[in-house]
C-alpha cells in the first residue's frame, strides 16, 4: 500500500425521509477533499443496516478517514456508534464530523463521540414521541391516516345487500367493484 493511498478521506451522507435532500451534505464532503461519498437516501439512523453505510465500511482502509457532516448522520444508536468506533480504533481508522470537533484518538475525543452519540439518539427518541403525540391528537378528532379506503361507505352497504338479498359470491362482488375478494371480506366483517 502506498503512502498516498494509506491516507484517505472517504464521506458518508444521509437522509432519513425521502422529501429531504443530500445536497448540502455532499456539498460539504466534497469542500473537505473527500475522494468518494457514500450515502444513503431515505434511511433511519437507527438501523445501521444501511447499504451505503456498508460499502463505506468495506472500502475504509488502515490510516483511512471517514468523513461525516454531524455525527448523527452517521447513525442514532448509540451502542452501534460505540461498536463503530471500537472497528475504527482497531481497524487504524479515523472519523471527522466537519460540525463537531471530535479527535477519537483521544480519551477527550472518545467522551465527546459518546455524549454526542447519546444525544443524536436522544434527539431521535423524541422526535418521535412528538410524531405519536401529533398522531394521536389528530386521529382523536376524526383525521385518519393511511391509504384511502377502497371502498366508501355506500359501496359496502351495496355490497352487504348483493352478498344477502342476491346470495352473490365473495369474488363476484369484488369484481363488481374492482377489487380484491379479501376487501370484501374485510369490509363486510366475514
Amino acid at each position: 500500500m502506498t503512502e498516498e493511498s494509506a491516507s484517505r478521506k472517504l464521506g458518508y451522507a444521509r437522509v432519513s425521509t425521502t422529501d429531504q435532500h443530500l445536497d448540502m451534505q455532499l456539498t460539504a464532503l466534497a469542500k473537505a477533499g473527500c475522494e468518494e461519498v457514500f450515502h444513503d437516501f431515505g434511511m433511519s439512523g437507527k438501523t445501521f443496516q444501511r447499504k451505503g453505510l456498508k460499502q463505506a465500511l468495506k472500502v475504509l482502509c488502515d490510516g483511512d478517514t471517514l468523513v461525516v457532516h454531524k455525527l448523527d448522520r452517521l447513525g442514532r444508536d448509540t451502542l452501534e456508534l460505540l461498536l463503530l468506533l471500537k472497528k475504527f480504533e482497531e481497524r487504524n481508522i479515523q472519523l471527522h464530523s466537519l460540525t463537531q470537533n471530535l479527535d477519537i484518538t483521544t480519551a477527550g475525543g472518545k467522551l465527546t463521540f459518546t455524549i454526542f452519540a447519546a444525544l443524536a439518539e436522544h434527539e431521535s427518541a423524541i422526535c418521535g414521541e412528538r410524531t405519536k403525540g401529533g398522531m394521536a391528537a389528530r386521529r382523536a378528532v376524526g383525521v385518519r391516516f393511511g391509504r384511502p379506503p377502497k371502498l366508501s361507505d355506500a359501496n359496502i352497504a351495496t355490497a352487504r345487500s348483493m352478498r344477502q338479498d342476491n346470495c352473490l359470491s365473495m369474488s363476484a362482488i369484488a369484481r363488481a367493484f374492482e377489487v380484491s375478494p379479501n376487501t370484501i371480506k374485510r369490509a363486510l366483517g366475514e
